[in-house]
């Protein structure tokens, strides 16, 4: 494999196993509120989600990040050709993970654009939103509500492949919708990642992920 972080074929490379430091501003703070120190916080990549866009536009490689006594994050290496970009990611406490089924049911119908027919809802055709609100702050801090706008490819769906393979695996499709907001806030980057069976009429796993990029400078690795 690739040696140099650098290179593109490094992150294409990257293998469950392989050790990551985080030293961005975001897990600094995560780890000084936990009784840590300033020389970032050190995971285990132990597995990675691989997804090629349908037209071989891009891929997104996800490596997800654990770390005893911390909760899982989610590093993301975005891929255009031979450009990659980096972002460092987290599901919030208050997202409940389920499939367009689960959504709806539970009424989180902010996440989807308002079908032709509210009262004949088709869960297949439901288009993901075009923008997104969150609300930040509380207690100490005066709350503020978030827009995050759809970035402009809009919503795309891809091929999916899990490293390692689990057993009895089946073809997973993703749809992955990006949005970023100029609002204040240490997050100005979400997702919405579904993943799932494409015959499965009530859809796939539905995440919410919130972060914001990330330098090479702010990753140091370990390969396996």
């Amino acid at each position: 494999m690739a040696f140099d972080k650098r290179d593109v074929q490094f992150w294409r490379d990257l293998k469950p196993g392989s050790f990551i430091t985080l030293t961005d501003a975001g897990t600094i703070n995560d780890a000084l509120e936990s009784g840590g120190d300033l020389s970032g916080r050190q995971f285990e990549v132990r597995k990675i989600i691989h997804i090629d866009e349908s037209n071989k536009l891009l891929t997104w490689r996800f490596f997800v990040l654990e770390s005893a006594g911390t909760k899982t994050v989610w590093l993301l290496a975005k891929i255009v050709d031979q450009d990659f970009d980096l972002r460092v990611l987290f599901v919030p406490d208050d997202f409940d993970k389920g499939d367009r089924h689960d959504q709806i049911g539970w009424e989180h119908y902010e996440l989807f654009q308002k079908p032709e027919d509210p009262d004949n809802i088709v869960l297949e055709e439901l288009e993901f939103a075009t923008s997104l609100h969150r609300v930040e702050g509380g207690e100490e801090d005066k709350e503020r509500e978030i827009e995050y706008a759809l970035k402009g490819q809009g919503e795309l769906n891809g091929d999916v492949t899990e490293i390692p393979t689990p057993s009895g695996v089946i073809p997973l499709i993703a749809t992955v919708a990006e949005y970023s907001t100029d609002d204040e806030t240490e997050n100005p980057e979400a997702i919405l990642l579904e993943i799932g069976n494409p015959e499965c009429e009530t859809g796939g796993l539905i995440r919410l992920l919130l972060g914001s990029p990330v330098s090479l400078s702010d990753v140091d690795i370990i390969a396996k």
